[in-house]
């Protein structure tokens, strides 16, 4: 999260959070200064400053111009890699200025993807992983529509090959839930928060998204009974289940794809070889499908 830090009251939306000064001090010396502390507004689209200075959910602006939090930034990434992250995801990327924003415009983004994937390159040879996240384009509404139709036993609803936003696959990332459903009301679909919703269901519709072609995936890791910055307690996010999916995921990159269902069974074919099957109904079943384009032969899932 670089476009915004904690704030004090949802009433003072540029009031940086005293707690801040407990991790940050000479941070929270320099709030005034590195946070837009004279500007009031909300983000919104009604204009370009709006969106890249205004204060997202009441949470008070980094001044990402200045090359003090673009260094704070590239030093947490680099800590993060030399960790063995390979990827990142910025959040509220769409309110982070590019240089293509007139007088609101810098060098954020160039300057700190380009000292984040240098580094990255020296270390591993590789290619670092990054996605800004942009709600308008981000397609929510698909896993969210899977989760629901998957917790209601509507495995042919879940097996919807449609992706809601109307983005292509390559552009789309999606999820079973997010950090917003579980915590929040922006869930779509059924469940406006994701909370009540067992980890088995969530497991199961993450079977589904993840197994797709081309798409990008996420998996929230529910926090559990842990406070902010704690480890969670919930370990859904390491279980097998989970981490096989991310596996089939990556053996079938560029192979084909096909979606359906068989009584309480969505599946997802790809190629020649591969199927996840999702029970939308309890845990033990027996289903013959057929027409995926897979070798015959029996398959325990």
């Amino acid at each position: 999260v670089s476009n915004h830090v904690a704030n004090a009251d949802d009433d003072k939306p540029n009031a940086v959070s005293s707690q801040v000064k407990q991790y940050e001090p000479d941070f929270y010396k320099k709030r005034k200064t590195l946070t837009r502390y004279s500007y009031k507004g909300d983000a919104s689209d009604s204009s370009v400053q709006a969106v890249v200075q205004g204060h997202v959910s009441r949470c008070p602006d980094l001044v990402t111009n200045d090359t003090v939090i673009q260094n704070y930034i590239i030093n947490l990434l680099k800590e993060c890699i030399d960790c063995g992250v390979d990827g990142f995801r910025f959040d509220a990327a769409k309110h982070i200025e590019t240089e293509d924003d007139g007088e609101y415009a810098s060098d954020y983004w160039k300057n700190v993807t380009t000292s984040a994937s240098s580094y990255y390159t020296q270390k591993t040879g590789n290619d670092l992983y990054i996605y800004g996240e942009i709600l308008n384009v981000t397609d929510n509404r698909t896993g969210d529509a899977v989760l629901y139709n998957v917790a209601k036993g509507k495995a042919s609803s879940a097996a919807n090959a449609t992706y809601q936003s109307g983005v292509a696959a390559s552009n789309a990332v999606i999820w079973a839930e997010s950090h917003d459903t579980y915590e929040g009301n922006s869930g779509s679909w059924g469940y406006s928060n994701t909370s009540s919703v067992s980890d088995e269901n969530v497991v199961k519709a993450w079977a589904i998204v993840a197994s797709r072609k081309d798409s990008t995936a996420l998996f929230f890791a529910r926090p559990g009974t842990a406070l902010m910055g704690n480890v969670s307690t919930d370990s859904t996010y390491k279980s097998t289940a989970v981490s096989e999916i991310n596996k089939f995921h990556n053996l079938f990159v560029g192979q084909s794809e096909k979606l359906g269902s068989s009584g309480d069974i969505a599946y997802v074919a790809r190629g020649t070889s591969g199927i996840v099957l999702s029970n939308c109904k309890g845990t033990n079943a027996s289903v013959s499908i057929s027409g995926t384009g897979l070798a015959d032969g029996k398959t325990c899932a």
